[in-house]
């Protein structure tokens, strides 16, 4: 048992080593690859419609309807996907976002 500890601790140690040393894209990238295999990954779409057809408006203001429900927004807000903006209802992608985006998009084109 201890010896299963040990290599643990070890492997640990080796995986903080690696991480330490990869850019922040290669960290992105093994980040989206299992942000892809969740459940919350189906509502980035919505996101992206946000960004890019309503220009991050979230929630259009004359009939009071989202464009993001809260859990979209949510989920984006939480992996850093997006800040808000300096405006009501309005997001914009970060560094890390637009990767994501990228990444999507290679994929799932918005139609």
């Amino acid at each position: 048992m201890e010896d299963i500890a040990s290599v643990k601790k070890v492997q640990g140690e080796m995986e903080k080593i690696i991480q330490a040393a990869m850019s922040d894209e290669e960290l992105w990238e093994i980040e989206y690859e299992k942000f892809e295999k969740t459940s919350s990954f189906l509502k980035f779409k919505q996101i992206l419609d946000t960004i890019y057809k309503h220009q991050g408006f979230f929630k259009d203001e004359a009939f009071d309807e989202p464009y993001a429900d809260a859990g979209a927004l949510a989920m984006a807000d939480i992996h850093n996907i997006v800040t808000y903006g300096e405006t009501k209802n309005h997001i914009k992608l970060t560094k890390k976002g637009r990767f994501f985006a990228r990444m999507y998009l290679d994929k799932h084109p918005l139609v």
